[in-house]
């Protein structure tokens, strides 16, 4: 009953304390606040943007890539963003899920608009490392050789329709169980593909950006009404504390003059 009696007068003089300096604690609050708005007002703003990459390329794999560039420091920005490296602040790449062929860039910039150019600057810079483009080399390689398969294919199957039709009109033709159709259906698939071939070659390039840069409208940082909010908790720790300093101040002048 006595420890109830002691905890509840020292919480009614810690309460008329903080209720006497009231005026002081507010005053602190008050500039704090106050302070840290003209602070947060005046720190440059940074932007994010996300943009997905996709990989052309088979030989190489999204995890490949995001390993391959490694964290982004400053000094690696700087080498590889030369034109913008002083207006983006970070950039982070992820791998989404199990994709093989996708990954996700966030960067945060001083500003929105330099943000095409540094996404085109990262892929430059991407499509131009020594592994990079050994793996589209040997991939084109294999595709040209392809293209050369094909094109030597249809042109036999070509040549034999030719030589059919020759035949049929002199009459000559004795060949049993030969179907012109089937030869026609296989040169136009081998056309197909062929084409197809050669639009990979063309798309072969690398890493592409996927769809179109998405940029937040509102800045990430700074996060003025939390870092106000925090400062208003620790504007009231420093009034209470600097309340209580007085307190013991006056008092021990008092106990000297008596």
């Amino acid at each position: 009953m006595e420890k109830d009696c002691a905890a509840e007068a020292s919480l009614y003089d810690v309460w008329k304390v903080i209720a006497k300096r009231l005026k002081l604690i507010a005053g602190v609050v008050f500039v704090s606040v106050i302070c840290a708005t003209i602070i947060n007002l005046l720190l440059p703003k940074v932007y994010r943007g996300e943009i997905v990459f996709g990989i052309t390329s088979k030989g190489i794999t999204s995890e490949e890539i995001v390993r391959l560039i490694g964290k982004l420091d400053g000094k690696k920005l700087k080498r590889i963003l030369t034109k913008t490296h002083e207006v983006v602040t970070d950039i982070k790449l992820d791998v989404p899920g199990d994709s093989k062929d996708k990954f996700l860039m966030v960067i945060d910039a001083k500003s929105t608009k330099d943000m095409p150019e540094a996404v085109s600057e990262f892929i430059e810079y991407t499509n131009n490392n020594t592994y990079v483009k050994k793996q589209i080399e040997q991939e084109k390689e294999i595709l040209s050789r392809r293209l050369e398969e094909l094109s030597s294919v249809i042109e036999s199957s070509t040549q034999i329709l030719r030589t059919y039709d020759m035949l049929l009109k002199a009459g000559k033709l004795t060949v049993i169980g030969f179907n012109p159709i089937e030869i026609i259906k296989r040169v136009s698939d081998l056309k197909i593909e062929k084409i197809e071939v050669e639009q990979q070659m063309k798309n072969l390039k690398g890493v592409e950006a996927v769809g179109e840069l998405v940029v937040s409208e509102i800045p990430v940082r700074p996060k003025i009404r939390m870092n106000v909010a925090l400062v208003s908790m620790l504007g009231i720790f420093a009034g209470i504390l600097l309340a209580f300093l007085k307190e013991y101040r006056e008092k021990i002048r008092a106990e000297n003059e008596n």
